[in-house]
């Protein structure tokens, strides 16, 4: 029986900022997406009967409000029949750490199905259909470094060299991020400009001028722990520093033996995971 082993990366976000809040609820914004090389990994298999999902050592994520399970609904819509896999989810990046994970695993799932079963969806479509799934699904398509407008899903690849190597510091709880948005747009008493980001890139010379998150501050202010890792970094000696998305994961930017050494300093109070910058997205083995 074929099944299909799909490798879903992570991202970050090396800058973000939030324009306005839209009357559909969501937010416009501009953020730089970059993706990196800690991946979850999907087993997918054809099976009778109904759709499952499997994660191993998480239970609580095996239910139909994952993701996953949404991507094979709208693959459903697609095709007017029933879709029977059995998808085992190895996750190996945090739950609602701002990587979006659980966005690179529909995007996997998608991808994947549309391959095991030899669909005739085009791309254009499955993009379309991954916006409603999750405003940054579309972008683990393709990876790489991309600069993400509207809500996130208006992507455009962009060249940006990263020789540094990632740490990610992740305190082992998850964010709120409707609750960051919406604390967010308190201060947001008007509909801001657009930042430009094509233009911030093109002045930017360091990565240094780069980082920035509109949300940080917010989150921080809801959730203390995050600038406890932020001042964790910062006084190990790494200057480039911000938290991903809507947080709670905090990277920092440095060489690999550099950050080896900083991982060993942190992990015994928070989780430290090493990463590389991807030049792609998601993969298919």
């Amino acid at each position: 029986m074929k099944r299909l082993r799909v490798r879903a990366p992570a991202k970050v976000n090396l800058y973000l900022k939030v324009l306005g809040r839209r009357p559909d609820g969501y937010h416009d914004i501009e953020t730089l997406f970059q993706a990196i090389d800690l991946e979850d990994e999907l087993i997918i298999e054809p099976v009778t009967g109904r759709s499952v999902i499997e994660v191993p050592g998480r239970p609580d994520l095996e239910t139909e409000s994952n993701l996953v399970m949404r991507a094979i609904g709208w693959i459903e819509s697609q095709t007017g029949s029933g879709i029977s896999v059995k998808i085992r989810l190895n996750k190996r990046i945090p739950v609602g750490g701002g990587l979006g994970g659980g966005s690179s695993d529909a995007a996997a799932t998608l991808v994947g199905i549309r391959e095991l079963f030899e669909l005739p969806i085009a791309d254009e479509n499955l993009a379309r259909g991954a916006s409603t799934i999750g405003a940054d699904v579309p972008f683990f398509f393709k990876g790489g470094t991309a600069i993400g407008e509207g809500i996130g899903d208006c992507l455009t690849a962009v060249p940006l060299p990263i020789d540094s190597g990632f740490i990610l510091v992740n305190p082992g709880f998850s964010v709120s991020t409707a609750l960051v948005y919406r604390e967010f747009s308190r201060t947001l008493t008007a509909r801001a400009g657009k930042d430009k980001l094509r233009d911030v890139l093109r002045q930017c010379t360091a990565l240094e001028n780069l980082l920035h998150n509109d949300l940080q501050s917010v989150a921080e202010g809801l959730y203390p722990e995050i600038a406890k890792m932020r001042d964790a970094l910062r006084e190990t000696g790494l200057n480039n520093i911000l938290m991903s998305g809507s947080g709670p994961t905090v990277f920092g930017l440095g060489e690999p033996e550099e950050l080896k050494e900083v991982a060993e300093r942190l992990s015994a109070t928070w989780s430290c995971i090493l990463a590389r910058p991807l030049n792609r997205g998601i993969v298919i083995e």
